[in-house]
């Protein structure tokens, strides 16, 4: 069975180099949906691995923003028949990328 993502919008907090991404209207730890940690065996230093960590909660956090604007993105395609044009492959991106989101085929 096939459930639904926790609802938008995403936050994070940050206590220490752990990252927290959670529902943005709680900060309490508990309620992360993932927590982001750097790795000690990043190949640029531990530096780097803080910031890509950090990256990595903003782009989760970011996540259901994303899957909505694309959603809206295509349906204002779908509804200008841009399928039929040379962006046909785009759109197909975008709803394999949907599709995965939303727990269907890669």
């Amino acid at each position: 069975m096939k459930g639904k993502h926790t609802p938008g919008p995403w936050a994070v907090t940050t206590v220490g180099s752990c990252h927290g991404v959670h529902p943005a209207a709680s900060s309490n730890e508990r309620d992360d949906i993932c927590r982001i940690t750097p790795h000690n065996y990043h190949p640029d230093g531990w530096p780097a691995a803080k910031a890509e960590a950090e990256a990595n909660a903003r782009l989760i956090a970011a996540a259901p923003d994303l899957l909505a604007a694309l959603r809206h993105l295509l349906e204002d395609a779908e509804a200008l028949n841009m399928g039929e044009s040379d962006r046909s492959g785009v759109l197909a991106e975008a709803r394999a990328a949907i599709a995965r989101a939303a727990g269907g085929a890669p």
